[in-house]
């Protein structure tokens, strides 16, 4: 199970599955549902995944699209948020919270992969391939930001207390792609 872990991680695959799926492939190997770790093995999963690549990032695309559009209570109620298509700007509820360190934040947890998946997704559209880092560089922003304020590549971001994210997208062609594309 660790060698698994540490092959999948290593190659980025999980950066390009849907959070949906790397919650399945997780639990598999908890359950150690895969098979033993040889040459054979490693080079049929590997190419079955090569095959499913564009597979997964439409799935993750999708997937992105909906976290970026959040509905109900908590995401509906904002302006700048559209039921049918990603903007300029979303607000995005309850992903930041407080960190020890006045004027700081960190991610929740609950939502640390939604918002890799959100890099990810952005890396793939940009032409930049597969991500690498499990933990992407707008998390790491976040964490390290003073005043809860900060941009990456692709996001200019504000945290609040009232544990909302409002991220503005730098590249409105990227996001006029993942409107497209899911």
């Amino acid at each position: 199970r660790e060698a698994w872990g540490v092959l999948v991680d290593k190659l980025g695959i999980k950066n390009v599955m849907s959070v949906a799926k790397r919650k399945e492939f997780d639990e598999q190997l908890q359950r150690g549902d895969l098979p033993p770790v040889c040459e054979q093995t490693i080079a049929a999963i590997l190419l079955g995944l090569a095959g499913q690549a564009q597979d997964f990032a439409r799935d993750a695309a999708k997937e992105v699209f909906d976290i970026l559009r959040p509905r109900g209570h908590w995401g509906g109620q904002y302006a700048t948020n559209n039921a049918f298509r990603v903007g300029r700007r979303v607000i995005l509820p309850n992903r930041v919270e407080s960190a020890y360190r006045s004027g700081c934040f960190r991610c929740s947890y609950h939502y640390q992969q939604e918002l890799t998946a959100i890099d990810g997704i952005f890396h793939l559209l940009d032409g930049k391939g597969i991500m690498k880092e499990n933990r992407g560089p707008l998390i790491l922003a976040i964490e390290a930001c003073e005043g809860g304020r900060g941009e990456t590549t692709y996001f200019r971001f504000r945290c609040f207390k009232n544990r909302n994210l409002h991220l503005e997208f730098r590249n409105l062609e990227l996001v006029k792609e993942l409107n497209l594309l899911a």
